[in-house]
């Protein structure tokens, strides 16, 4: 659609989703799925956590294995998803999954 696009995570999935922004930075329409970081080798249960773009066109997704328990990880696991939009199918693929030194 080329125009701006919100990318958010959610807490409860691990869906990775997008919503339309019109010139104004309002919502345009429904939120649209992106992908799964579950459906990734070695993703785990990750939730996207931090969603950054770099200057290469690049999308950077700090993952977090969050399940809902009370008890607190002492160190939980947090891993960066690399992805590149293809230009030809408009969604973007993986590119690597590093473990976050933090």
């Amino acid at each position: 659609d080329g125009g701006k696009r919100l990318y958010f995570g959610s807490g409860r999935d691990t869906g990775i989703r997008s919503i339309a922004l019109d010139e104004h930075g309002d919502f345009v329409g429904e939120p649209r799925e992106e992908f799964f970081l579950a459906q990734f080798e070695g993703s785990g249960n990750d939730k996207g956590q931090r969603i950054t773009f770099t200057n290469d066109n690049q999308m950077v997704i700090k993952g977090i294995d969050f399940n809902y328990t009370l008890r607190a990880a002492s160190e939980p696991r947090r891993n960066l998803y690399t992805f590149a939009l293809n230009p030809e199918t408009q969604t973007w693929e993986l590119q690597s999954i590093e473990t976050d030194p933090v």
